[in-house]
């Protein structure tokens, strides 16, 4: 959800931008029943946890469409199973708690 309590969409998957140390939440937002909907990435920076299946981002809806749309090429899927919760838990300094990268596509 936003700051302004509004839906924004929901987390499909966690990914990491090629050459560079950012990890970013892919979300799919708006549509109907997921037709028209739009994969934006938001930095995990940007996104607080709320409860263990909701977390809140520090900007309100009606900023979603300035996001940038996911596109695969530039990204990789970050694997490890973790829930999207632990990736806000983790320490950046603490490199063990790092997710793994991984360059497959995905099936």
């Amino acid at each position: 959800m936003g700051s302004d309590s509004k839906s924004i969409g929901k987390v499909r998957e966690i990914v990491g931008k090629k050459d560079a140390d950012k990890v970013y939440a892919v979300v799919s937002s708006g549509g109907f029943l997921g037709i028209g909907a739009r994969e934006i990435l938001i930095p995990l920076n940007e996104l607080t946890k709320l409860s263990d299946d909701q977390l809140q981002a520090r900007f309100g809806q009606q900023t979603v469409e300035s996001h940038p749309q996911y596109q695969l090429p530039d990204y990789v899927q970050l694997r490890d199973n973790r829930p999207v919760s632990e990736f806000l838990d983790a320490s950046p300094a603490d490199s063990t708690d790092r997710p793994a990268v991984s360059s497959r596509q995905p099936d």
